[in-house]
C-alpha cells in the first residue's frame, strides 16, 4: 500500500458524528470516541488521494485494503500518524 506523502497537517479533536475528517491540507481525528484512529487515517488519506470518490466508494476501498493490509504495514501507517508533533485543533467540530 503506497500513498502519496500527504501534505496535510493532521490534527486531534472532538468531531460530533465522525470518526475523522479532511480536506485538501488537513486531517482531523477524533481520538476519545475513535476505537481504530488508524483505519481512520487511512480513510482519510484515501479521501485526499481521491477527492472526486463518493463515500461509498472510500468505504469500499478502505475495507478491501485494511483487510490485505499485513500487521506491519498497520503498525507503520500507525507510526506515521503518530511520529509527528501532537497538535490539537483549537475547536471541537460539529
Amino acid at each position: 500500500m503506497k500513498f502519496k506523502k500527504a501534505k496535510a497537517s493532521v490534527f486531534f479533536c472532538h468531531i460530533h458524528l465522525a470518526m475523522g475528517w479532511c480536506s485538501k491540507d488537513q486531517v482531523i481525528i477524533d481520538l476519545k470516541t475513535n476505537t481504530n484512529p488508524i483505519r481512520t487515517y487511512l480513510h482519510e488519506l484515501l479521501h485526499l488521494e481521491h477527492p472526486t470518490w463518493s463515500e461509498t466508494r472510500i468505504l469500499k476501498a478502505e475495507r478491501r485494503i485494511w483487510k490485505k493490509m499485513t500487521h506491519e504495514e498497520i503498525f507503520l501507517l500507525g507510526k506515521r500518524l503518530f511520529s509527528r508533533k501532537f497538535e490539537r485543533w483549537e475547536d471541537d467540530i460539529g
